[in-house]
This record gives C-alpha cells, sequence and structure tokens, in this order.
C-alpha cells in the first residue's frame, strides 16, 4: 500500500498554537469588551490595551486578540468581528 506524499507545507491553527513547516509558535487567542466604539483586551504579556474605533460597533460584535510571535509573544493583533466580517483590526509590535 502506498500512502499520499505531501508537496506542499501544511499549516494547521488551534487557539493556543500554529504550526507551519514543523516551527511551533505558540499563540494565545483572547476575547475583549466592546463598548460603543472602544475595544479593550488584556492581552497576555502586553497587559491591557484599550482602542477607541472610527464609528460605533454594532451588537453581537466580537472582539479578539491573539499574540504573535515565537516563545516569547513580540506583538498581537487584535480584530473586530460581526457576523464573520471582519470590521477593525490593528497590528500591536510585531507580528
Amino acid at each position: 500500500m502506498n500512502l499520499p506524499i505531501q508537496s506542499k507545507p501544511v499549516r494547521r491553527q488551534s487557539n493556543f498554537t500554529e504550526v507551519i513547516n514543523d516551527e511551533v509558535n505558540p499563540s494565545v487567542c483572547i476575547t475583549g469588551d466592546i463598548n460603543g466604539n472602544k475595544v479593550c483586551v488584556d492581552i497576555p504579556i502586553l497587559g491591557n490595551q484599550c482602542f477607541t474605533l472610527p464609528h460605533s460597533i454594532p451588537i453581537g460584535a466580537t472582539a479578539q486578540a491573539c499574540t504573535c510571535g515565537s516563545f516569547i509573544p513580540t506583538g498581537a493583533k487584535v480584530t473586530v468581528k460581526a457576523a464573520g466580517v471582519t470590521l477593525w483590526s490593528k497590528t500591536i509590535g510585531s507580528c
């Protein structure tokens, strides 16, 4: 029996780790709070960060921040989504 041969790198993701080309990059994703046009997230290592958005966010929108970097986070990406559509995002530090 012959097994298929992988010809391209596989990218697997979860809330805690990201594996690309056999390199493990720990990533932690947390949810944030939205109040009107302000979003606040408590990012591991980087602490509590608040941002004023250019417009009000609809009810039901979610905020999420994911750290990036190798074993020591070098930054984070904060994203606000509603119904699966990205309304706003910002990168802090180096991702």
